[in-house]
């Protein structure tokens, strides 16, 4: 009798993961070489403003603001929005290709086939250029490199490819009867559904050749004292929660205490500056969002230790709040830690994709749940992208 096949186990496909495994693969190295946490280095990279679409002006949030943030890209464009920024330019000849800017997939045609795009691409360009005296936009293409090494065609020349950056989200799909195509309900009496992580590509527009954005100028670093905008984030969050913050009359540890719904800190003259005071300050309270009654995270109502992963993932969840609230605030990062430290954090951030990229997620909740009391206008909550 024949041996019965074992069937195959596949991974299930997470954007998100792919996410941090690039920031571990690109931006780790540098990290470690700089001594920076990912926090900081988000910080500094992305202190030109949150990333946006350019073409629909809708800002990114969460784990995309942070990913792209990392690269230091503000402004992005996708295959079919740069097409149209293409059919906006007047005097483009009508015969040109709407596939112009379509990123060649591995797998998805014969070499013979992707020859005769390009020829077909080249043909166009040289029409346009000769006809109207311009050039029209397209990606910048860079050396494809693996483990470091290019990578090259046969004849010897480097593959040439257009950076692209993943922006991950999640689409729903509802079980339909295959008879009826009428949605199957679940024991509740509701559609049955099931959540698939998806991705698509942009590209930076600062990687985007021969078109004006007229994108704003790189923003100056401004000189920093104390913040009037960062004292109001905290003034109002602990009048609308009544959290408590205590002032030691010298430096000390700083900490959240969930028993007495309290955060301690030194005074503002203890430390090396204003904006490792705003840092601290950020943190703890970020701590305190995930009380009973508030975001009811498990690091803080149930009880923790040191060390322990439970913890560790806690400290993750309000060190990226901070971050988000320091790009929010307008504050540099102040990060000053011991390399062994550094690479203890990016060591275990390898081993745990999953919950960095959780942990992203869990931060930027807590993040707009401090902020939310300062959204307030005129009676209204403001509306955040």
């Amino acid at each position: 009798m024949a041996k019965k096949e074992e069937k195959k186990e596949y991974k299930k496909f997470d954007a998100e993961e792919m996410q941090v495994n690039i920031l571990l693969e690109k931006v780790m190295p540098l990290c470690l070489a700089e001594k920076k946490l990912i926090y900081d280095w988000y910080l500094i990279k992305s202190r030109d403003g949150r990333p946006k679409n350019w073409y629909t002006g809708d800002y990114y949030n969460g784990n995309n603001e942070f990913f792209l943030g990392c690269f230091g890209v503000t402004n992005t464009i996708t295959d079919k929005q740069l097409t149209k920024v293409k059919d906006s330019i007047v005097g483009l000849p009508a015969d040109l290709p709407v596939d112009l800017y379509k990123m060649v997939k591995q797998g998805k045609m014969t070499q013979a086939e992707a020859d005769q795009i390009t020829a077909m691409r080249k043909e166009a360009y040289l029409k346009y250029e000769t006809e109207t005296g311009k050039k029209l936009p397209e990606p910048k293409r860079y050396p494809l490199k693996k483990d470091g090494k290019p990578k090259l065609h046969k004849d010897g020349t480097p593959v040439m490819v257009p950076i692209t950056y993943p922006i991950s989200f999640w689409k729903v799909y509802e079980y339909k009867d295959k008879d009826t195509g009428e949605p199957i309900l679940d024991d509740n009496g509701k559609p049955k559904v099931k959540f698939t992580s998806l991705f698509y590509e942009v590209y930076d527009v600062n990687d985007i050749e021969n078109y004006d954005f007229n994108l704003d100028p790189p923003a100056e670093l401004k000189p920093f004292t104390e913040d009037e905008e960062a004292e109001r984030v905290i003034n109002n969050y602990i009048a609308g929660t009544g959290v408590t913050i205590n002032h030691a009359e010298k430096y000390t540890a700083s900490c959240y205490r969930p028993s007495t719904d309290s955060v301690h800190l030194s005074l503002k003259g203890c430390y090396t500056s204003s904006e490792r005071y705003y840092e601290v300050a950020l943190h703890e309270l970020s701590h305190s969002t995930g009380a009973k009654g508030r975001l009811c995270r498990k690091g803080i109502v149930e009880p923790t230790t040191f060390g322990t992963k439970a913890y560790a993932y806690e400290e993750m969840v309000v060190e990226f709040s901070a971050m988000f609230g320091m790009k929010e605030l307008g504050i540099n990062g102040v990060y000053d830690y011991p390399v062994a430290y550094v690479k203890s954090w990016w060591k275990n951030a390898s081993e745990n994709p999953k919950d960095l990229a959780k942990a992203c997620k869990d931060g930027y909740k807590a993040y707009e749940y401090l902020f939310s009391f300062s959204r307030i206008v005129d009676g209204v909550e403001e509306e955040v992208a």
